[in-house]
């Protein structure tokens, strides 16, 4: 009842507001005005300001655009920690022709050509959407140029705009240390609620919401645009091709603050207005119910998005429905056995595939990189976060000593094949961790 009445609530406010919104969005930046046209910002800040929301101000800088240089605004919403900018935007536009040549200079060394490819057919569509433009060669000149480069993740390709080669990021200061709802979140909500049912809890199900091109239905200020380029790779051209952005770019750390700012605010109106057990996890919301009310909380969290805009995943793998065992932010979250006051977080079958073969194929070649060695330890440390024990703790720190390695290839001692077939086995034989009431009550004595 009471998401059903704070919905019709705000749909009849936003009928009220349609001529203010429109009247709104065409006094701002004209580079600004397709992205933000769909989106209910009067309405937004309203009910931001109605629930003493601390950064209601968010709703003003989306309708400017964010910054990407300088020192960006303290939200009020994150731990405290200042971080000073390594250099100052005047030095960073006084250096530019020298960082765009560095960028430059790293795109003479091309990608693998189906990479490449893929990684330009994103950016062709990205120009249609409006979302980039082509530069002209004195726009050219007075911009920093990011390195636009695609990243192979599973079945996808991620397209990355790195920031820190042409000296953007190092010129940003932070008032805050950002934070996002990781597992630990939602494994602290659910042991919350273990422990007010101690006879028993309703059947509990849940599922996740992922907003589509997240970073991209924000945009960014004026300034920034005219300081940011971005340089990518032509399959068939030997020259890069320079763009500018209207969005926000992924790869900005001014970016990853302005987008979070904007997540935890729709997060927050979830939790408050509408009752949602929910977390926020940058783009990806994760939600939990009880079963008998999932449709409900359905409703509620995708008429939260629409009234306000935001798009989402409808379709397709992403736009799972509810179930007693789903999967987020990388990991399976198994609630048959909710009713028992118990849930089980562990690692997808794939994972565990892909993380055994990765080992094995390193121990069948007698050695590996210290660049492999690095991105094993770091997949092999998310696995150990989310299974019981620290049985394997001994063998990441031994793959440390190949990281360290000054060569393109290390061969593997006695020892580090030691380590690898343990991290094998340990893979396959590992528990999951359970969430249950008991789990702050519980105590690991170690000697």
């Amino acid at each position: 009842r009471t998401r059903i009445k704070q919905i019709r609530a705000w749909t009849d406010r936003a009928a009220q507001l349609r001529v203010a919104e429109a009247e709104a969005n065409s006094k701002r930046p004209a580079h600004l005005r397709p992205t933000l046209a769909p989106k209910r910002l009067l309405l937004f800040k309203e009910i931001l300001i109605s629930l003493d929301y601390p950064d209601a101000k968010v709703v003003d800088e989306v309708c400017r655009g964010f910054e990407l240089a300088g020192w960006l605004p303290d939200a009020g919403i994150f731990p405290k920690r200042t971080r000073r900018p390594e250099v100052s935007v005047q030095t960073l536009k006084l250096l530019c022709k020298g960082y765009s040549a560095e960028t430059l200079r790293q795109l003479r060394k091309r990608q693998d050509p189906d990479l490449e490819q893929k990684t330009w057919e994103e950016t062709s569509q990205e120009l249609q959407e409006g979302w980039l433009f082509r530069l002209s060669e004195e726009e050219s000149k007075k911009v920093v140029l990011a390195r636009r480069f695609g990243l192979r993740q599973k079945l996808k390709i991620r397209t990355t705009d790195d920031c820190t080669v042409c000296g953007l990021n190092s010129s940003v200061g932070l008032h805050e240390r950002l934070r996002v709802h990781a597992v630990d979140v939602l494994a602290s909500m659910l042991q919350f609620t273990f422990s007010l049912c101690p006879k028993g809890c309703p059947r509990i199900v849940g599922r996740t919401y992922d907003l589509k091109s997240a970073y991209k239905q924000f945009g960014i200020s004026l300034a920034a645009r005219e300081l940011l380029g971005i340089a990518v790779n032509r399959p068939g051209e030997s020259q890069p091709v320079l763009l500018g952005t209207n969005v926000l770019p992924f790869g900005a750390v001014g970016s990853v603050l302005a987008f979070l700012r904007v997540s935890m605010a729709v997060w927050y109106i979830g939790i408050r207005s509408l009752r949602l057990a929910w977390s926020a996890f940058y783009d990806d919301y994760t939600v939990l119910s009880k079963e008998g009310s999932a449709k409900n909380a359905a409703w509620a969290a995708e008429s939260l998005f629409r009234i306000l805009g935001l798009r989402f995943a409808e379709e397709g793998k992403k736009a799972t429905g509810f179930a007693s065992t789903f999967r987020t932010l990388g990991v399976e979250v198994c609630l048959g056995l909710s009713c028992e006051g118990l849930c089980l977080v562990t690692h997808t079958p794939e994972r565990k595939q892909e993380l055994t073969e990765e080992l094995s194929s390193h121990l069948v070649a007698g050695g590996l990189s210290p660049k492999d060695a690095e991105r094993l330890r770091g997949r092999v440390t998310f696995f150990e976060g989310y299974t019981f024990g620290r049985v394997a703790a001994s063998c990441v720190r031994k793959l440390g000593s190949i990281i360290d390695q000054p060569v393109p290839f290390v061969k593997l001692t006695p020892q580090h094949e030691h380590c690898l077939q343990t991290l094998r086995e340990h893979i396959a034989l590992s528990n999951p961790v359970e969430i249950s009431a008991k789990l702050t009550d519980t105590f690991l004595c170690v000697h």
